[in-house]
């Protein structure tokens, strides 16, 4: 029997599901593949009808205990295992959900929630699908293109040393695996043998574990572009806080109230909230606001389960953050300082208690040294943020937040990697080759600066015009466009080995990124928005974009500089981040003052030129990431910076209690 719907709201008010596009299921055989359907006792099936109906109960905004609610697939729906021998003799089984019309099916709760939410969105045609957030609502059914569709063009490299060159509309396409040239004395192709053993690091660190099939367009991907939502997944944020002020009497330093701390964005939510108003008649109208609830990892040493949510209003970009406290940048100095002196206080009570044990030789007193007495109890301790009490654990902890902060900003990974079709359009046959050769590896994204960039998306240059292109291969500059910063729209995001072996024998690599080169010109009417249209995708016969329009500041648009038959290289370094061109409109943020709506100022500041930069409008150099550590995947960032922030801050305390106790002066 069908589940029953946990609460009224959880009907399915319509369906795309046909029973047709069910799977052949067939008896279990022991060489090929086959389906089976899944009882609807099983425990996936549960999974999906719960975390189909937390999806639909968030998006609806209903005040219930969204982990505890049940809701049937829709009509037509159903979850077969798909069993296939390995070789091995082991049997692999994965779960996909079959019947939508609109969908070949679904690899996962994730992929169906967003589904889920356009069924229940009636003011959405069926016949729509393009303006449904799953992964499969821009993808063409007849093949799984890898890349967005561009056209077979020539690529002008981002070196400064480039020499002039014939007009870029004459120059052949170079292939994405030539990026360096080749001396006729070195051979093109390797041995197998020499390509394992030159490339075995590769195969560790570059490439990401997929399955045997991989979607289109990652969910993540598809959902963020879409819905052009200001923060994403894993990303780096400041979020509006308190204000922590100290109490009276408190030596702050200088340190004024803390309103604002460093997060990780973990998750977000579309909700929907209902607005209910009755007229003088009684005649009573509803309005439905959609927005976006974020989830966030506070970061300071906490407890990693401990969450805050807050509207996109109240959040800022990591690099934007720069002058928000209040005393300016001065407070990032005060704030560390002040943070010291609360640890040295504490490690001297620490030593206090170390020495009430009338422990009388250096031996006893390094065993308890690496307890860190006093740490665990309180430096240290996994509070919940909501814990926080005490002014120098705040202060202490804050630090420990931007240290940790600024850790994993530093480094940065390509993820997502792309299996290209054997016919994809936007390949020529060398760089088929090289991606069979392991010369050639292509991803949809890249996490740089504590941002998640993904391809089709227009990000900011640090390099001025000057430093990067020949003036002969490129449009000339319109008037001003020196003193802001050029942006370039990503197609292709790819790593590469150097030719070359490093000094100590090792393989290196290069990440490059591809795509059109725009400045951004001033408009008559600094209120006017003039968006930039991408093309169908019918043109290169490749994927349709996800984008269809970018929105530049107000008061400007998009210019393109390069030819269209031909495209810009550059290197992943010269990525100063993402574009945020409403950074300041008054309503989609509570920081700053809207130079456009300058009477709405209570609690905000005047933006400064690292503002500006996020914005395009000033040089890309003002607001930069400065991402120099490559880790091999996000996970390993994750490890990364917690290990090292937390290493260094409990060797510092150690370091202040073993200084306190002068050590050196006892025996062994």
């Amino acid at each position: 029997m069908p589940t029953t719907p946990s609460h009224p709201s959880l009907v399915w008010p319509r369906s795309d599901g046909d029973p047709s596009r069910w799977p052949q299921v067939s008896a279990p055989n022991d060489t090929d593949w086959y389906f089976q359907e899944v009882p609807e006792t099983d425990g996936r099936w549960v999974y999906y009808e719960q975390k189909t109906a937390e999806a639909v109960c968030r998006h609806l905004g209903l005040d219930v205990d969204v982990t505890k609610q049940r809701m049937p697939l829709p009509d037509g729906y159903k979850l077969y295992a798909h069993r296939k021998r390995q070789g091995d003799g082991s049997l692999r089984t994965d779960y996909y959900v079959y019947g939508s019309t609109r969908a070949p099916r679904f690899r996962s709760t994730r992929e169906f929630e967003q589904h889920a939410i356009w069924l229940f969105d009636t003011s959405i045609p069926l016949e729509e699908h393009e303006k449904c957030g799953c992964p499969y609502s821009k993808s063409k059914k007849s093949s799984r293109q890898s890349m967005p569709a561009t056209f077979k063009r020539s690529r002008l490299s981002a070196a400064a040393s480039m020499s002039p060159a014939p007009s870029a509309s004459k120059r052949p396409r170079r292939s994405l695996g030539a990026i360096e040239p080749r001396h006729h004395n070195t051979p093109r192709k390797r041995t197998q043998r020499q390509l394992t053993q030159q490339m075995s690091d590769l195969d560790d660190d570059i490439e990401d574990p997929e399955g045997p099939e991989i979607p289109p367009t990652v969910p993540d991907r598809a959902n963020e572009l879409l819905s052009g939502q200001r923060f994403r997944r894993g990303e780096l944020i400041w979020f509006k806080c308190g204000p922590f002020t100290a109490p009276a009497g408190t030596d702050t330093q200088g340190v004024g109230p803390i309103g604002l701390w460093p997060g990780l964005v973990s998750s977000y939510d579309h909700r929907a909230h209902t607005l209910s108003t009755t007229s003088r008649n009684g005649d009573m109208t509803q309005v439905i606001l959609h927005y976006i609830e974020y989830h966030i990892r506070p970061l300071g040493c906490l407890d990693p389960k401990t969450e805050v949510r807050r509207d996109a209003k109240d959040l800022m970009p990591w690099l934007g953050g720069t002058g928000l406290f209040e005393g300016g940048l001065d407070q990032y100095d005060l704030i560390g300082d002040q943070a010291m002196a609360a640890l040295r206080r504490g490690a001297n009570a620490a030593a206090e208690q170390i020495l009430s044990t009338g422990a009388k030789i250096r031996s006893e007193f390094e065993q308890m040294i690496k307890l860190l007495p006093g740490w665990g109890d309180k430096w240290g301790k996994p509070l919940k943020f909501e814990e926080l009490e005490d002014w120098d654990v705040i202060v202490m902890r804050l630090a420990y937040g931007i240290r940790l902060a600024s850790s994993i900003a530093s480094c940065w990974t390509q993820t997502d990697k792309i299996t290209p079709l054997e016919d994809d359009p936007d390949l020529t046959e060398e760089d088929h080759i090289a991606v069979k050769n392991h010369e050639l590896f292509l991803y949809q994204g890249l996490y740089l600066g504590g941002e998640r960039i993904w391809l089709e998306d227009m990000v900011r240059i640090k390099k001025s015009r000057a430093e990067l292109f020949s003036e002969s291969h490129m449009l000339k500059g319109s008037n001003g466009s020196d003193s802001r910063c050029m942006t370039l729209l990503i197609r292709k995001i790819c790593v590469v080995p150097k030719l070359e072996l490093s000094a100590e024998g090792k393989r290196e690599y290069r990440c490059i990124v591809y795509g059109d080169l725009f400045e951004l010109e001033e408009l008559e009417s600094k209120s006017d928005v003039e968006e930039l249209v991408t093309g169908t995708g019918e043109e290169g016969m490749g994927q349709k974009p996800v984008v269809e329009a970018y929105t530049p500041p107000k008061g400007f648009r998009y210019r393109k500089l390069n030819p269209d038959d031909s495209e810009i290289m550059t290197d992943v370094c010269d990525v100063a981040g993402r574009m945020y061109p409403d950074l300041l409109d008054y309503d989609t943020q509570n920081w700053l003052i809207d130079p456009l709506n300058p009477e709405v100022s209570k609690g905000r500041q005047t933006p400064d030129d690292h503002h500006w930069s996020l914005m395009g409008l000033r040089p890309g150099l003002a607001t930069a990431s400065k991402s120099t550590i490559w880790k091999k995947d996000l996970a390993d960032v994750v490890f990364f910076a917690p290990r090292t922030t937390w290493e260094e801050m409990t060797k510092y305390y150690e370091r202040l209690v073993r200084d306190r106790l002068e050590l050196d002066q006892l025996e062994v």
